[in-house]
């Protein structure tokens, strides 16, 4: 059996480096969450929509076509206006931002994936889950960025702890 052959010189270190995680999200569940606000604003319920709306909030949405949405649903209803695919798109065309999402396919895409609005408690908990874990990545960068600053005082670092123990 033969060996390697050594040839006096040492490796070469590699720097440990851990690889970047994944930013946690769903596009399924963004895209079925607000196919949910779409199907009740189809529907004609301008409560469902509503009571959808006060438990979707922009941070739990990763993707930005999906805030935009979100952002043009919340903005027809501030105006008292009703939502479906028409208004929406409308909407997102007067900001300038139907076509760069695909436009009113991309809409209807979010209607036709989601089967029903009962299906909301599931995609909100799996868009909290991904919204806390983001989080929880945000604060992680903040802690390494704390543990090798040099200068800071003891109650510099309690007040960071104290904050993003209260956010948390």
């Amino acid at each position: 059996m033969r060996g390697k052959k050594h040839t006096g010189r040492a490796a070469v270190a590699r720097p440990f480096s851990s690889p970047q995680p994944e930013i946690p999200h769903s596009p399924e569940a963004e895209k079925a969450a607000l196919g949910c606000l779409m199907l009740a604003g189809t529907g004609g319920s301008v409560a469902e929509v509503d009571a959808i709306l006060e438990q979707m909030s922009p941070r739990l949405l990763y993707l930005e076509a999906h805030q935009m949405i979100l952002s043009a649903v919340v903005s027809l209803r501030q105006g008292k206006h009703g939502v479906d695919l028409v208004t929406v798109g409308q909407k997102l065309k007067e900001a300038g931002n139907l076509e760069a999402m695909g436009g009113l396919v991309y809409l209807s895409e979010a209607m036709d994936l989601t089967p029903s609005m009962l299906n909301f408690p599931t995609y909100l908990d799996t868009l909290q889950t991904m919204a806390l874990r983001r989080w929880t990545l945000a604060k992680r960068e903040r802690l390494n960025v704390l543990a090798t600053a040099e200068g800071l005082t003891l109650d510099q670092i309690r007040e960071e702890f104290d904050e993003i123990s209260d956010t948390a």
